[in-house]
C-alpha cells in the first residue's frame, strides 16, 4: 500500500506566554453577546443580524453625508459577562478587525484604546465592497506607555462630504506579534529494508505535493545518501490546496546500495522553510537515461538515425549491445560477432531509445530514433 507522506512544520515562539493570546475577548469584540446598551458611546452605530462575518451578529454603522456627528462606538461594560477592560504592556501587537462596505464610506477605521497612546487605523480606501474583508494593522506600545485598563474606541476618519455608505464591523482582535525561534528540521527517511539500491545512471525522481493554503514553507529537499545526493524542489510558484506533480532528473555516478532516501524542510526562511503542512505522495524513481560515458571505445557508429526496420551498427567485435527504453527498461541484448553488421529494429515501436555499447570494461551509448 502506497503510503503519503504528511510533513506538518512547528515554529517556535517567544514573547507574551510564548504563545499567540487574543486579549479581547472573542464573544464581547465578536458582537455575540453584545448589546448596543453595554456600550457608553453609540453615535451613528446599531447591531445587525443578517450581514455577518461569523456568528450572529456584526455592528453596523450607516453613513449620511454631510454628517453633524462622526459614528463612534466606545466603552463596552456588561457587568453579567465582563467589564470589557484589558491590559496593554510593553511589545508589539496587530489589531484585525473584519470589515463590510457598502456606497461611500470614510478613508479610515480607527480601533484604539482609551488609555494607552496607541490609534491603530485601518485604510478603507480600496478596500473590496460588498463583501467581508479581514484587515491587520501592526502597532506598538512603548516602554511607559503600558496601561491595565482599556475600553475600546472605533471611529471614522477621512468623511466623505456627500452620499451615503453603510460599514459593519466584526470579529474585532488585538494579539501580541508571535516571533519565531528557529530553525527546526523535519525530517521522513526511508523505512528498514526499503533502501535504494540504483546502478549508475541518469535518473528522474517524481511525485506529487500539496501544500495547504496556510503554509508559508518555499522549498524542502530529498536526499540519497550514498553516493550523496541532493535534489531541491521549489515550492514558490506550486498552487495550493490541490495535488500537482513536480520531477527532477539526477545522476548517479557511482551506484546506490543499500542508501538511505530523506525529505527534510527546515523552518528557517532562510532555508526555504516556514510553517504549516504539506503532503508528498507517488513517491517514484525511474531511469530515464542512462550515463553516458565516453571512452575510447572506438569508432561506434549507427546509421540511419532516425531508422525505420533495420540499422547499421560499427563497433568493436564481442561488444555487448543492450538497447533501453528511455525510461530505463531492458527492451533487447546481443553480442556483436562482427565489427559491422545490421540490426532489425522492426520490434521498436515508434520513439526514442538508448543503445549501450559495452567492451573491455569501456562503455559508450548513443540515442537512437525509431520512426
Amino acid at each position: 500500500m502506497r503510503e503519503l507522506y504528511k510533513i506538518t512544520l512547528f515554529l517556535f515562539f517567544f514573547g507574551l506566554n510564548q504563545i499567540s493570546s487574543q486579549i479581547l475577548d472573542p464573544i464581547d469584540f465578536g458582537f455575540e453577546e453584545t448589546s448596543i446598551a453595554d456600550w457608553t458611546q453609540t453615535i451613528g452605530f446599531t447591531e445587525e443580524t443578517s450581514i455577518v462575518a461569523s456568528g450572529l451578529k456584526s455592528m453596523k454603522a450607516t453613513l449620511h453625508y454631510p454628517l453633524s456627528n462622526s459614528p463612534k462606538l466606545q466603552t463596552y461594560r456588561n457587568s453579567g459577562t465582563s467589564n470589557g477592560t484589558f491590559a496593554l504592556t510593553e511589545g508589539n501587537y496587530n489589531a484585525t478587525v473584519m470589515v463590510y462596505l457598502e456606497g461611500e464610506v470614510p478613508s479610515g477605521l480607527i480601533i484604539s484604546p482609551t488609555a494607552a497612546p496607541v490609534f491603530p487605523t485601518f485604510t478603507l480606501d480600496g478596500v473590496a465592497k460588498n463583501q467581508w474583508v479581514k484587515l491587520t494593522v501592526p502597532f506598538t506600545v512603548a516602554l511607559g506607555e503600558e496601561q491595565l485598563n482599556n475600553w475600546v474606541i472605533i471611529q471614522f476618519t477621512g468623511l466623505p462630504s456627500s452620499g451615503s455608505g453603510t460599514v459593519y464591523i466584526d470579529d474585532i482582535k488585538i494579539e501580541p506579534e508571535i516571533n519565531e525561534v528557529i530553525p527546526y528540521v523535519s525530517k521522513i527517511e526511508t523505512i528498514e529494508n526499503a533502501f535504494l539500491n540504483l546502478d549508475t545512471g541518469k535518473y528522474n525522481l517524481a511525485l506529487n505535493v500539496w501544500v495547504d493554503a496556510d503554509a508559508t514553507m518555499s522549498s524542502f529537499h530529498t536526499y540519497i545518501d550514498e553516493p550523496f545526493t541532493v535534489l531541491k524542489w521549489d515550492l514558490t510558484d506550486v498552487p495550493k490546496d490541490q495535488w500537482v506533480a513536480l520531477n527532477q532528473d539526477f545522476v548517479l555516478e557511482t551506484p546506490a546500495v543499500n542508501s538511505n532516501f530523506k525529505i527534510q524542510v527546515n523552518n528557517s526562511p532562510e532555508y526555504g522553510g516556514g510553517k504549516g503542512t504539506f503532503y508528498i505522495d507517488g513517491i517514484s524513481v525511474t531511469n530515464s537515461a542512462l550515463l553516458i560515458t565516453e571512452s575510447t571505445l572506438g569508432d561506434i557508429k549507427i546509421f540511419p538515425n532516425p531508422a525505420k526496420d533495420l540499422l547499421n551498427v560499427w563497433c568493436p567485435v564481442n561488444s555487448k549491445i543492450t538497447i533501453y527504453s528511455v525510461q530505463g527498461n531492458e527492451i533487447n541484448s546481443i553480442t556483436s560477432t562482427k565489427d559491422h553488421f545490421e540490426l532489425p529494429i522492426l520490434n521498436l515501436s515508434k520513439g526514442i531509445y538508448i543503445i549501450k555499447f559495452s567492451f573491455d570494461g569501456q562503455v559508450s551509448t548513443r540515442k537512437l530514433v525509431v520512426e
